[in-house]
């Protein structure tokens, strides 16, 4: 065991967690709204209890699974990052309808895949955050909505003749050229390991 199979599978843990508390609290939600249709009527249907279709995909996006072989599966990842072998499985894409018509289209990753995603953005981030806008509000963790929204009221009441407008730019990160992203890279002084490159390649072209 070395550090940083050690930290994998603390993030590995973490991200199934979120998941876990999440479908427990859906869990009592079925289960007290079951508990009130039982009282108000008589033929209450059966509480049906549901799990995620892509859950039967493969084990790694089951919360639960991955929860419990944690540090086997982060062993597997780390030798595999620093063999260079590392690559994302495909992630499940599931459609789900907006609320002003048509639908949008929900990229789905493995868990172990989205802990390492965060582990790379975060030390990315660490070293590349100078690089970063003032205004990159949700890339930066030194900034969040209520610097937004202080800036957006500063803004406003500078100027009198100031518009809002609200845009839904569809597919806009999909659409960015792989190769641009590359470019950036190089031609904006980012510091990045060979190691953290093949991880983006491989999160990319997933």
């Amino acid at each position: 065991s070395n550090r940083f199979e050690d930290y994998l599978a603390l993030v590995i843990e973490e991200e199934a967690q979120k998941l876990i508390d999440r479908y427990h609290a859906y869990h009592n939600f079925l289960h007290l709204e079951h508990k009130r249709n039982k009282e108000r009527v008589l033929d209450a249907p059966d509480k049906e209890v549901k799990t995620p279709d892509y859950w039967r995909i493969d084990p790694k996006f089951n919360p639960f699974y991955v929860r419990k072989r944690r540090k086997s599966i982060a062993r597997s990842i780390a030798k595999k990052l620093t063999d260079g072998t590392y690559h994302p499985r495909r992630p499940f894409e599931k459609k789900i309808d907006k609320p002003g018509g048509g639908t949008r289209t929900l990229s789905i990753y493995q868990l172990p895949d989205v802990a390492v995603s965060r582990i790379f953005y975060e030390r990315l981030l660490e070293k590349n955050q100078h690089r970063f806008s003032s205004f990159s509000y949700a890339y930066r963790n030194d900034r969040n909505v209520h610097f937004a929204i202080q800036d957006i009221s500063v803004d406003l009441s500078l100027d009198a003749r100031a518009f809002v407008a609200e845009f839904d730019f569809s597919d806009f990160f999909g659409s960015i050229s792989h190769e641009y992203l590359r470019k950036q890279f190089d031609t904006n002084g980012f510091y990045v390991s060979e190691q953290e490159r093949i991880v983006m390649e491989g999160l990319i072209n997933a």
